[in-house]
């Protein structure tokens, strides 16, 4: 395979016409200039230049060539440029939990993207047990979790606490001192997937009851989940409560409270513990830190 720095001379070559001022421009040895060019003809089998009078000029295959990678040969110049010209230039990957993508990384990455236009950002959205998955892996950079992590080899650092609350559309269920959560094992309850951060803060607060519940459905996204809520008195959920907060306004759902249980959870940044951190990962980290708070 040729190199870029080939291509490159034979570029210049193709333009200029003479080694000795190609030699120049590199600050080479006319010889090294003519060794390149006969290395690259070399690697890939043919002729590359034709000599008109005095001056080299590219033949029928060498134009093709120039025609087929100039292209690249500049971005990938850009690319080289921009990354030794500025910090500012990387990717960052990230994988999120369902909820957290929903409803508080917007706001956190237009920030992001507005301080820092020249970084990519390339967003998966899994439960939270496939993103300590890719974390783990080293595909993504950072997580965004809905429970908290017990892993050695996981860091994390709080972003914020949550509330989880069951919520019916039916508002005959609705006590002003509650219900036992016996009292709501007939009733068809519709959870996220396993794996969901949100399913598990919920089956592991109501132990040894959750083998009794009657769970119904399960469906990977909050917003499925609320919709068969409101079109359906026959549901019933535990949700986040950042996303059902307009619904409940509205009076669409209404929470159920459940005696002597409360769900709390935490949502939590996550990195593989001995991975070095750019300083892109930390700036992006402590801005999510700045804006929750």
């Amino acid at each position: 395979m040729f190199s870029i720095k080939q291509l490159e001379i034979f570029a210049l070559l193709s333009e200029l016409h003479s080694v000795k001022d190609v030699a120049t421009e590199f600050g080479m040895s006319a010889s090294a200039i003519s060794m390149s060019i006969k290395e690259l003809e070399k690697i890939l089998g043919m002729p590359l230049l034709e000599r008109v009078g005095k001056k080299l000029h590219p033949n029928e295959k060498g134009r093709y060539l120039l025609e087929h990678s100039i292209k690249e040969l500049n971005s990938l110049k850009t690319l080289y440029k921009n990354m030794h010209s500025s910090s500012d230039f990387a990717s960052l990957h990230i994988a999120s939990s369902y909820t957290i993508t929903d409803y508080i990384l917007p706001n956190i990455i237009s920030k992001f993207i507005n301080k820092y236009p020249n970084i990519d950002l390339n967003v998966k959205t899994l439960n939270s047990s496939d993103v300590l998955k890719k974390i783990k892996s080293g595909e993504c950079d950072i997580g965004f979790i809905e429970s908290e992590c017990i892993d050695e080899s996981i860091e994390q650092r709080l972003l914020v606490e949550d509330e989880l609350i069951v919520v019916s559309s039916n508002k005959d269920l609705v006590k002003d001192d509650g219900l036992y959560i016996d009292q709501l094992f007939d009733q068809k309850w519709i959870l996220r997937e396993k794996g969901s951060g949100t399913r598990s803060v919920f089956l592991d607060t109501i132990k040894p009851y959750e083998t009794e519940l009657n769970i119904f459905m399960e469906l990977e996204h909050n917003e499925a989940i609320k919709n068969f809520l409101i079109n359906s008195k026959d549901f019933i959920s535990a949700l986040p409560k950042i996303s059902v907060e307009q619904e409940l306004k509205d009076n669409q759902l209404y929470v159920i409270k459940i005696k002597k249980f409360t769900f709390k959870r935490e949502f939590n940044l996550v990195f593989l513990k001995n991975r070095i951190k750019s300083d892109v990962l930390e700036s992006f980290s402590k801005l999510c830190l700045d804006t929750i708070i």
